[in-house]
């Protein structure tokens, strides 16, 4: 059971959590919304084909707040979030180098070989009748 202080303070910390701004972070992928993996870039995507705050926090699992603090922030920071942007887009259309896609096609035909392997080999202990 929990004293009548510590359920005080449980619920200043539920208050306070819940009324807390969403905010925009840096962890070195570009700008994100605090406690996901979602870019601005990502939102940028989706308002740029005309969805709304509510059908893009829908799709990707988040408050309309979170929506709107990465709008506000691609809103005050246009430039560099156009460029950066511009940037990605790029990139994406260059694709990857000769290097990587060679380290991919040998990592694949690894895998290939893996799942061949465990085919003519049972795993031990499994009965496949």
């Amino acid at each position: 059971m929990c004293s009548e202080e510590g359920m005080a303070i449980m619920k200043t910390t539920a208050k306070t959590f819940i009324q807390a701004k969403p905010a925009i972070i840096n962890r070195g992928r570009g700008p994100e919304i605090k406690g996901t993996r979602i870019t601005v870039y990502d939102i940028l995507d989706y308002s740029g084909l005309g969805w709304g705050a509510a059908r893009i926090a829908a799709f990707f699992r988040l408050s309309s707040d979170q929506v709107i603090a990465a709008s506000e922030y691609i809103k005050a920071h246009d430039a560099l979030v156009q460029k950066e942007y511009k940037e990605i887009r790029n990139r994406c259309e260059r694709g990857n180098s000769p290097q990587v896609r060679a380290r991919l096609a040998a990592a694949h035909e690894n895998f290939k070989l893996l799942l061949k392997n465990r085919k003519q080999k049972p795993l031990a202990g499994i009965n496949r009748a």
